[in-house]
């Protein structure tokens, strides 16, 4: 039975972890299977993504592979074309201060066939409460652009995104959608990240894992925790229930160990299992296969200091 071993390249978080997040419950963890706390719908029916209870949508439980490696298990998910859009909303902590710069930052997935042109999300930001049900396009409200580095958003891969926002002072609501028909050039034309064999309208659904607003402006040196895989290795296969590594799988190791040894990075060793078994046992078989690569690791030449494992479980 295949499975998969992951290792990552973390870049060193820059902004201020400390920093107070204006966004309550902006990783979606506190929810039930029908509604997201101090979040609610604005435009259209956005979704609530549970993946602790699935027991309501099948679309979610067949497929969980696009939350492999994400440690969140709530989500929230809005559908738009290029004349609409789902809305959410929150009130904030507190009020935003006058004239001030802030951070906005969010963790998304879009559409895996958005390989081109596809390059923002867009929130906004107002005094007042916005009327449930009015288009999006026509909401006097102000919009901020999150993009990543790159200014490119690919399809398939939870991306961290950032935007600068100056206050206009005393903003209160955050609003979530695809304002100003952001997106409208690129929201046609391939598949939908739920119904992969379907030709449906493509770039027209984002799954948001985490959203925040810190007060300051992003300097050209900060960034986001940003994990870059480096390699996935799908032909690493553990016997049922073990973590010992077989030595056909020498030769594709000793390779990585190579490159590794060029490099000075932090590198975390990410394993999984299959679907059975429980939770907790399930959890500990796959930190036990990504601290079998790592004393493999050790053992030929890398800093054990430089490797760090993660048990991701199923």
């Amino acid at each position: 039975m295949k499975k998969i071993i992951s290792l990552f390249m973390t870049l060193i978080a820059l902004i201020d972890v400390q920093s107070q997040n204006f966004v309550k419950n902006g990783n979606f963890e506190q929810l039930t299977v029908d509604s997201v706390s101090n979040w609610e719908t604005i435009a259209g029916s956005p979704d609530i993504i549970n993946l602790n209870n699935l027991s309501k949508d099948y679309h979610w439980e067949t497929n969980k592979r696009f939350f492999k490696g994400v440690e969140g298990r709530g989500f929230v998910g809005y559908a738009f074309d290029d004349k609409d859009s789902e809305v959410l909303g929150t009130n904030l902590l507190s009020s935003l201060e006058n004239d001030s710069v802030y951070t906005i930052s969010a963790k998304i997935l879009a559409g895996h066939s958005c390989l081109s042109g596809f390059e923002m999300m867009t929130v906004g930001l107002t005094t007042e409460e916005i009327e449930k049900s009015n288009h999006p396009r026509n909401y006097e409200i102000n919009v901020s652009e999150l993009t990543n580095k790159t200014n490119y958003i690919k399809g398939g891969e939870w991306t961290d995104l950032i935007g600068k926002y100056k206050s206009i002072g005393d903003e209160k609501y955050l609003y979530l959608g695809n304002f100003n028909r952001a997106n409208r050039k690129y929201s046609r034309g391939a598949r939908d990240i739920i119904l992969e064999d379907e030709k449906l309208n493509s770039c027209t659904y984002l799954i948001i894992g985490e959203i925040k607003i810190i007060k300051g402006s992003p300097s050209e040196d900060d960034r986001m925790d940003i994990i870059q895989p480096l390699f996935t290795i799908e032909d690493v296969v553990f016997e049922f229930g073990r973590w010992d590594i077989k030595t056909t799988h020498y030769e594709e190791l000793n390779e990585i160990v190579k490159l590794l040894k060029t490099r000075n990075d932090i590198i975390t060793i990410t394993g999984h299992t299959d679907n059975i078994g429980t939770v907790e046992s399930n959890k500990i078989l796959s930190t036990n296969r990504a601290n079998a690569v790592k004393e493999y690791f050790v053992k030929h030449g890398l800093n054990k200091d430089k490797l760090k494992v993660s048990g991701k479980g199923e």
